[in-house]
């Protein structure tokens, strides 16, 4: 079976397969993934409203969600450059350069972990105030957040472990560590909520502890598994010609992944600042079904990502294009059936009655669902086009997508539609649907004229350079 083969097997497969077959499955364990990732939010979201009879803990947590996800951008920008530096090499025949890259790679994001949730737990108080987070909504979002931030060394660790084995075609593995984490999750947020009346704090300390039992077994993969790309203990002496390179593909993705985190940290500030709690709740829960539906496009991004890399590493450039041809049919199929879910009104009135309790908030989460679902497919494309580019290590074309549609095209409408409109809320739904016509537009032109076949492991002088550092550590 494709998800169980060695790696060997499976780079012939990315390499020389059936494209439609090889994207399908492989992309199989990873919306799996992403679903139990969200479904842990969504059965977070529902343990944290039922905390009180108010919506005060569902806007408080989802409001400071994204200073944690900034925090964990430049893990995800590590991420992203070890899948595009290792699948190049793994499709190239360089499998002891991938090992060396992991083994450099883990050791350096388990520093940078440690150093972001310092800083996290130092300023969390004065970024919350500078949100515009107010009372208890404040005091519940900061408490949730100090607790958090324990988690992101471990955290950071997990995506190297993801993108070393996902840059070789293994999808299967991070997806039975991932659901174990869940489960624990799952498990632990009731009887810290209701047993020990913990409240945020709870649910907070239950995310915390599934990672930490779940690691140690993680480890034990990464360093013990031979046969796949693992970390050599002799390569994790860190070299700054090697860190250098590391940093130089994924400091722009972490960049653009922090820039959109900020974003949408403002975002959530304007949001309560312009429209107040109800509307950051609304935001909140449409927030948690719209990733539901939103899992197959991530799923296929995420796979496209190594099937590019590994086909540019072999100088396939045009099989490359056709995995990226493929990879958007299979998404806009999915999108679309995801579009007519979400469209009934019926539907919609269920999801968000589950969560929450006020009438004009859940008025105003009816209208969020509504527009987005006409955006589903849009909201595919990008995934898309930030897995081609992230594939390819042209994360300054990552940097430019996810910067520019918060920033030019989404914050400024927000506030525009708010000066000169009467729309009220609707005009943050605009301005969301609009920025991303704008940014599929801009991704078109990128992968047209952005030249991001070209391959990133071609340097042959630091290709020397880093098996002179292996040939050291021996």
């Amino acid at each position: 079976m494709l998800l169980t083969m060695s790696m060997e097997e499976k780079r012939k497969v990315v390499l020389k397969g059936n494209l439609f077959k090889g994207l399908l499955i492989l992309s199989i364990p990873i919306i799996i993934n992403n679903l139990l990732q969200t479904m842990y939010n969504v059965v977070d979201t529902y343990w944290v409203s039922q905390i009180s009879n108010t919506d005060n803990e569902v806007a408080a947590v989802g409001g400071v969600w994204p200073i944690n996800f900034f925090i964990i951008a430049f893990g995800i920008g590590l991420q992203i450059a070890g899948t595009s530096l290792m699948s190049q090499n793994i499709g190239a025949g360089r499998n002891d350069r991938a090992n060396y890259i992991a083994s450099q790679l883990y050791v350096f994001a388990l520093i940078v972990g440690v150093i972001m949730a310092i800083l996290g737990y130092t300023f969390s108080p004065l970024i919350i105030k500078f949100m515009g987070f107010e009372g208890e909504i404040y005091e519940l979002g900061l408490s949730y957040l100090r607790i958090i931030f324990f988690e992101t060394p471990i955290l950071f660790s997990f995506l190297i472990f993801m993108s070393m084995r996902q840059s070789q075609g293994d999808t299967l593995t991070p997806v039975l560590f991932s659901a174990s984490s869940v489960i624990i999750n799952i498990i632990l947020d009731p009887i810290f909520i209701l047993q020990f009346n913990m409240g945020v704090q709870g649910v907070a300390l239950a995310t915390v502890l599934s990672k930490v039992i779940v690691m140690p077994f993680a480890l034990l993969v990464l360093f013990k598994a031979k046969k796949s790309v693992h970390i050599v203990p002799k390569y994790m002496k860190l070299k700054f010609k090697t860190i250098k390179r590391i940093t130089s593909v994924a400091l722009p993705a972490s960049v653009g992944t922090a820039f959109s985190s900020l974003g949408f940290i403002f975002l959530n500030g304007a949001i309560i600042g312009l429209y107040g709690k109800e509307t950051m709740a609304a935001f909140t829960v449409g927030n948690r079904f719209i990733s539901l539906i939103m899992m197959p496009a991530m799923g296929f991004g995420n796979a496209l990502a190594f099937y590019v890399g590994q086909n540019i590493g072999a100088n396939q450039t045009e099989r490359a294009k056709a995995s990226f041809r493929t990879s958007i049919t299979l998404t806009l199929s999915f999108m679309f059936v995801g579009m007519l879910i979400l469209l009934p009104y019926n539907t919609r009135s269920f999801a968000v009655n589950i969560f929450l309790k006020e009438k004009r908030t859940i008025e105003l989460a009816m209208t969020y669902m509504l527009f987005i679902a006409l955006n589903v497919p849009l909201m595919g494309l990008f995934a898309n086009f930030n897995g081609v580019f992230q594939g390819s290590g042209k994360t300054w074309f990552v940097l430019i997508m996810n910067a520019t549609r918060l920033w030019i095209f989404r914050l400024p409408v927000i506030y525009l539609l708010y000066h000169i409109t009467d729309l009220g809320p609707t005009g943050v739904w605009y301005a969301m649907v609009l920025s991303n016509v704008i940014i599929c537009i801009i991704g078109t032109f990128l992968y047209k004229f952005g030249h991001w076949e070209r391959k990133i492991i071609k340097n042959d002088h630091e290709d020397e350079e880093m098996d002179r550092e292996m040939a050291l550590a021996k």
